[in-house]
């Protein structure tokens, strides 16, 4: 690794990121803040002559494994995305500083000072320690110093989920998605957060870092804070299709859960209660089939048990976004769900599957033999509901798997409802 201090105006910034050989937002680079007074204090800093720091730059024109990913690019930004996109903005004249729109000061002069860079020709690794070292002394959380990491893949997984990257050519999962603010051109609000901007100090990289964990873990209440989610990322543990697809089916669940909820928004305390309860009730085997029913439940709970706690001068919000303490979480949920009653209708407790012995002595006392009337082996057999799990079904039967994988038509489905609601005479 070794580096180069130059100079480079304003202007040659500028025009770097405008012709696509600077880019301010790479992946492990803090997110904007949503602010629009933090890039107006950069620029007013710099038209007053103050040093707002030297720009710290990535050099991967030689690079050509940095290269695959950013093809375009001749430098990424290690340190001053933000102060890169203030200067953008100005020059846009979206930004009006405290002297006006560029177009009301001295331009030529502005855009032509000098600012201090230092390039680095190194690795993303070495480019992760790099932004850690420098921001050591400047305000960082630690969610912020772990998505840094650009290299591991179970970062690159968390990041898929809140945010569309153009290096991914990813869909952010709609439980965080987004729309234009009205009155602005391109002011984007969350839909289902209570945050001002989107994913905040990656505030929602931490949520789908909380599930991965769980989910790693029997999908049920461990610990789940900074600590566990850094060794996580930086021993980049490699993630079955199994375990991403329960975290996406968790933010699935966590989407439809918002029906009742204040505002249909989360914040980060109530998006603690609704996962801690979600993975208590998963780690107790069982699965949610009516999420309009589990919603109103939930958030009644929620504001019963929020009035006790208050009228105790005890507060649990620490508890509800306490991901770092698995047995308070699972301790708190298990009051929200004696608050809840009974869940018959609203969470299926039974077994989704069985054991091969279970599966192996059904097959054997029909012996041997499928609806269909024919001969059935066990390799050609699979546990199939009757009605199906998603819909509460409780019982099941070893049956043939072309039988168990049909795909009718819609007459035929038709005809299957009718015959469900009209038993007796099958219309």
């Amino acid at each position: 690794m070794n580096y180069s201090v130059t100079k480079m105006t304003r202007r040659q910034i500028i025009k770097l990121i405008r012709h696509g050989k600077l880019n301010p937002n790479p992946l492990g680079q803090r997110n904007p803040v949503p602010s629009r007074t933090k890039p107006i204090g950069i620029i007013n800093a710099m038209i007053e002559g103050y040093f707002t720091g030297a720009m710290v730059f990535r050099d991967i024109r030689e690079d050509e494994e940095a290269k695959k990913f950013y093809p375009n690019y001749d430098f990424l930004v290690i340190d001053a995305g933000h102060r890169c996109r203030a200067l953008v903005s100005f020059d846009d004249n979206k930004i009006v500083s405290k002297y006006g729109k560029i177009s009301e000061i001295d331009a030529d002069s502005f855009l032509d000072t000098e600012e201090t860079v230092i390039s680095y020709k190194c690795t993303a690794t070495e480019a992760t320690q790099i932004f850690r070292t420098i921001n050591t002394v400047t305000e960082v959380n630690e969610m912020e110093m772990i998505m840094a990491n650009e290299d591991s893949q179970v970062a690159t997984f968390i990041r898929k989920q809140t945010q569309a990257y153009q290096e991914y050519k990813n869909q952010a999962h709609p439980l965080f998605g987004w729309k234009i603010k009205r009155g602005t051109e391109d002011l984007r609000v969350p839909l289902n957060f209570s945050d001002n901007g989107l994913n905040p100090r990656r505030a929602w990289d931490e949520l789908v870092a909380v599930l991965l964990v769980k989910c790693l873990n029997g999908q049920r209440n461990v610990d789940a804070g900074y600590p566990v989610i850094s060794a996580l990322v930086e021993e980049d543990e490699v993630l079955s299709k199994t375990v991403m697809a329960n975290v996406k089916t968790a933010l699935d669940a966590a989407k439809k859960t918002l029906k009742f909820a204040r505002n249909n928004r989360y914040s980060k305390v109530t998006f603690g209660a609704f996962q801690m309860v979600y993975f208590e009730l998963l780690g107790q085997g069982a699965r949610i089939i009516d999420f309009d029913e589990f919603s109103r439940l939930l958030w009644k709970a929620n504001a019963t048990l929020d009035k006790k706690y208050k009228d105790l001068d005890v507060p649990i919000s620490s508890v509800k976004k306490g991901f770092g303490d698995g047995a308070k979480q699972s301790k708190l949920a298990n009051e929200y769900l004696d608050l809840m009653g009974d869940l018959t209708g609203v969470v299926n407790f039974s077994a989704r599957s069985a054991s091969m012995n279970e599966k192996y002595n059904d097959l054997a006392l029909k012996g041997f033999m499928s609806a269909d009337g024919e001969v059935l082996e066990y390799s050609d057999a699979e546990w199939s509901h009757t009605v199906p799990h998603a819909e509460g079904g409780t019982e099941a039967t070893m049956e043939r798997k072309s039988m168990n994988h049909l795909n009718l038509t819609m007459a035929e489905q038709r005809l299957i409802l009718q015959r469900r609601r009209y038993p007796a005479n099958g219309f």
